[in-house]
């Protein structure tokens, strides 16, 4: 939980928004620089307080719109719903 940006924004309950992942020190700079992700929003999942983490990735560094994010936040409160139906 602590290695990694999905465990971050469970333990802190936010969304974080990076732009450049070689530039946040939340984020394992090592394991990113062999994927594909430049860029990228993390944001907790649960009703309850946070149980995951959803993520969407991009190839290049860019600036996020206030739409994208709560696209995002969007997605992570309907797999919340999903989730607590069944756990």
């Amino acid at each position: 939980m602590s290695a990694c940006i999905s465990g971050w924004s469970m333990l802190n309950a936010q969304t974080a928004v990076i732009t450049d992942v070689f530039a946040d020190p939340r984020i394992p700079h090592d394991v990113y620089r062999r994927t594909f992700v430049k860029s990228l929003i993390m944001t907790p999942v649960g009703m309850d307080g946070p149980v995951a983490a959803i993520g969407a990735y991009w190839q290049d560094k860019r600036y996020f719109s206030e739409r994208e994010i709560a696209a995002v936040k969007t997605m992570a409160r309907l797999v919340g719903q999903a989730l607590s139906d069944i756990l």
